[in-house]
């Protein structure tokens, strides 16, 4: 009789193990299914709101460029420009492996002043910093002088300025990043790589070089933060405004944006050969990284090292310990100053905490869905297994 309990008992607990191991399974099997739905899920949404999400695709894997409009046209356009200034002279004699052209208007003079000052003060040889700008209009006044005066004697002393002859407003932004390209072409072409940055922006050289010097000048090179899902703003009066005239399809191709962006020698001279065939557009990153850049087949490298527009005034722990910081937008010239003492502080550097530990915006998302997953997954199987009397 206790040996037939003892077995009864045994049997018991066996099953009662069994089953909860099969539950075991379910929940994690549920669990599994319902979070790759909800990834699914998001996922659809994701790319219904954004379909250059496909596009990005299509541009990675170089298939004909079936999502873009016709913008090619026939000698439409013509980059060839008079520099006002000896600007030739910046790279003659000299070994120059990398050039930073700073597009800026004439009168930012105090941001140029403090782009010298900080990391435009190579200490690396064969680095060249030049500012690029068009001509003042005759009313233009900065700082109680004619700014055409003062542009005349900032050249004549400092020397790293190329003036171009058009007018030094927004709308010629696309002509100034050609004529970088053109000066490039013309007075500089040893240099092996071109960055051409916004007058706003706080580099970092060291880490714009190594990323440039490991690849090969005499290759495809475009590297910078990539833009995708980006649509024309047709609204006239907004600062970005593109007709359809100049772009009438819903999406831009992949781009790289235009606060900064390195390009080899032999992808210079690829844009420059397709771009009198291609429709001019008012965005300058938009046309020469976008729309030239895809009829050239240019490939295009994306950066993780751009500091997020959204987050404005970064402190300084965020500014030493941001992974892999190439660049910082929307920098006057105070913050590029407060900047630069901050990321060459050791001190300060070793104060702050080390960011390789955070988890991306992505990974947060997805782990979100795959709490709620194993949640929704072990409510229901709990409802449905796990009821007083089904054991």
């Amino acid at each position: 009789m206790a040996m037939q309990r003892r077995v009864h008992n045994f049997d018991s607990t066996a099953r009662i193990k069994s089953h909860i191991y099969r539950r075991l399974v379910k929940v994690l099997l549920v669990c599994s299914v319902f979070g790759l739905l909800l990834s699914a899920l998001v996922t659809t949404v994701r790319i219904y709101q954004n379909p250059s999400v496909g596009v990005q695709l299509i541009d990675y894997l170089g298939l004909p460029a079936v999502y873009l409009p016709n913008f090619s046209c026939s000698k439409c356009n013509s980059f060839n420009y008079t520099f006002l200034t000896a600007s030739k002279n910046i790279c003659q004699g000299q070994n120059v492996s990398l050039v930073f052209i700073v597009t800026s208007s004439v009168s930012s003079v105090a941001q140029r002043s403090a782009i010298r000052e900080t990391w435009g003060n190579f200490r690396e040889q064969g680095i060249k910093l030049v500012f690029l700008v068009g001509y003042a209009h005759l009313s233009t006044e900065n700082q109680g002088g004619n700014v055409k005066d003062l542009i005349q004697e900032e050249i004549s002393i400092h020397q790293d300025i190329i003036q171009v002859d058009f007018l030094d407003q927004y709308q010629y932004l696309t002509h100034k990043t050609g004529a970088a390209l053109l000066w490039m072409a013309q007075f500089c072409p040893s240099a092996g790589f071109l960055v051409k940055s916004d007058v706003d922006s706080f580099n970092i050289p060291d880490s714009i070089m190594d990323q440039a010097y490991n690849h090969d000048p005499d290759s495809d090179f475009l590297y910078g933060e990539c833009a995708s899902g980006y649509y024309p703003i047709r609204n006239s009066h907004h600062k970005w405004y593109d007709p359809e005239t100049s772009y009438p399809d819903a999406y831009y191709p992949l781009h790289l944006k235009g606060r900064a962006y390195v390009m080899s020698r032999r992808t210079i001279a690829k844009l420059l050969k397709v771009s009198a065939d291609v429709k001019l557009n008012p965005l300058e990153d938009v046309y020469w990284t976008g729309m030239c850049r895809h009829v050239a087949g240019v490939p295009i490298s994306c950066s993780d090292g751009f500091f997020p527009n959204a987050i404005h005034s970064p402190t300084s722990c965020q500014v030493v310990s941001y992974k892999n910081l190439m660049n910082i937008h929307y920098v006057n010239s105070s913050q590029m100053k407060d900047y630069w003492q901050w990321y060459n502080d050791g001190k300060l550097r070793h104060r702050c905490h080390d960011p390789s530990a955070r988890l991306t915006q992505s990974v947060e998302i997805y782990a979100v869905i795959l709490f709620l997953g194993v949640g929704l997954g072990i409510w229901l199987i709990w409802r449905k297994d796990f009821q007083p009397g089904r054991l």
